[in-house]
């Protein structure tokens, strides 16, 4: 227990040196957008940390378990997905956000369509899709840190959101990308050391040849999906290309990011499939958990919380900054800074409340993976130079509807995103038949 508060009270002691020496001589738009002068490898490493967070330990670890190397089909995707992302939408957003000074998703909506209500719908549609990956960020988080006897889970999860609220608060958006840096720095060595721990003596190639279940096509198709097209959806790859310096600094970090997730990605697949050797009948949602309870010393286990901890804090602050800078700028503020302040509180004592009472993160985050592909077809839409207000709006609603349909007729599982995917393209259809101008809303 005393070795665990140590390690803890190190790495937040440095986590709030950094955020109190950038509040010091912090401007507005440092503190909303981190001054728009990020660099190369302020931009890669945030784009990372905000990719690998406590579900990624969890849930892909599980996948790992349950299907063993066929997982890799969503890391290609995600591959295909930054690539594009990095040399070809990204670019184009920063063109138009280095002009308009963007904050929000919405924004870049707004200067396609010119349609208010289409911004405030992606607005709104970024909040709840980002809740969903806190709501799993911080669940996960507490109930990792409660599984190994040191705190419990009512204790880990005021912890967390206390941290994460003081920091945010404090320095805003500056303060995630920079703290980010160094989480990432402590995610990607902590896991090597880790994961070397947990293998011990096991070669690579005979944990590689375990064959766990059999992976369908149309589950490892919805998987390559979600990889392909989560990065055009999420708000904060946005607000992320909004913060870049310059252009060429925007498409190397977004490019490079990919290899420290290949990296992790390695490594969680590694112990996934270890943990199927030692034990097949395992619940594949605890394969993560188990590995760190049976087979780290009873010394390293504090390191691997401090592991969860830099995993849960650097997607969590980026989660809750986008969602309190997505509800402030949905409407004019006199004085921002304060109102992101404001809702961030605010927010964080809502998702407490909620992650007291529910606390099953799986099938969140199957939700929270499917809920953010409906905003993927749009999105590349308007990347693809359209303009239309009708046809934007019309493709959420299709990816809408085949969510709700999807889950009425399959359940929460992952071959919901080809149905997802399938009603946002057939929405930009529909959408221009569709009679109301919606750039007059």
């Amino acid at each position: 227990m005393l070795n665990f508060y140590i390690f803890l009270g190190i790495y937040l002691a440095v986590l709030f040196a950094i955020s109190f020496y950038i509040s010091r001589k912090e401007s507005k738009e440092d503190y909303l957008i981190s001054g728009r002068d990020r660099k190369t490898w302020t931009i890669l490493l945030s784009k990372f940390a905000n990719s690998v967070g406590v579900n990624w330990f969890v849930v892909y670890t599980a996948y790992a378990y349950e299907f063993g190397i066929g997982i890799y089909g969503v890391l290609l995707g995600f591959i295909v997905g930054y690539l594009l992302f990095a040399f070809w939408a990204a670019p184009k957003i920063y063109k138009h956000s280095k002009k308009h000074h963007f904050y929000t998703q919405g924004d870049y909506v707004y200067k396609q369509t010119r349609s208010k209500f289409a911004k405030y719908l992606t607005n709104y549609t970024s909040v709840l899709v980002q809740f969903s990956w806190l709501l799993i960020g911080i669940v996960g988080g507490s109930k990792i840190i409660s599984s190994v006897g040191l705190v419990s889970y009512e204790a880990a999860l005021i912890i967390t959101i206390g941290i994460i609220l003081f920091y945010v608060v404090m320095a805003g958006y500056k303060a995630v990308l920079v703290t980010d840096v160094f989480q990432s720095i402590i995610i990607v060595l902590l896991l090597a050391f880790l994961g070397w721990v947990i293998i011990g003596d096991v070669s690579v190639s005979e944990i590689l040849s375990a064959k766990g279940n059999s992976l369908d096509m149309t589950t490892a198709f919805g998987m390559f999906l979600y990889g392909l097209l989560s990065v055009f959806a999420l708000a904060d790859r946005y607000q992320l290309s909004y913060a870049a310096n310059d252009e060429k600094s925007l498409k190397r970090g977004m490019a490079l990011s990919i290899i420290p997730i290949i990296v992790v990605a390695s490594f969680l697949l590694l112990i996934g499939l270890f943990m199927y050797i030692q034990n097949p009948n395992l619940d594949p949602a605890l394969a993560f958990i188990e590995a760190i309870k049976t087979r780290l010393p009873s010394s390293l286990i504090p390191i691997g919380l401090v592991l969860f901890f830099a995993g849960l804090m650097s997607n969590s602050d980026t989660s809750i900054f986008a969602i309190s800078s997505h509800i402030v700028f949905s409407k004019k503020q006199s004085k921002p800074v304060r109102s992101v302040r404001f809702v961030t509180v605010v927010a964080l004592i809502g998702i407490g409340l909620i992650s007291y009472f529910f606390r099953d993160i799986v099938d969140i985050t199957v939700f929270a993976a499917v809920a953010t592909v409906v905003l993927s077809v749009p999105m590349i839409y308007l990347l693809v130079n359209g303009e239309s207000a009708n046809r934007f709006i019309g493709s959420i609603m299709g990816g809408v509807l085949g969510l709700i349909l999807g889950v009425m007729v399959l359940g929460l599982v992952p071959t919901l995103i080809v149905v997802v995917v399938i009603g946002g393209m057939l929405g930009v259809f529909v959408g221009g038949f569709i009679y109301k101008d919606f750039k007059k809303i």
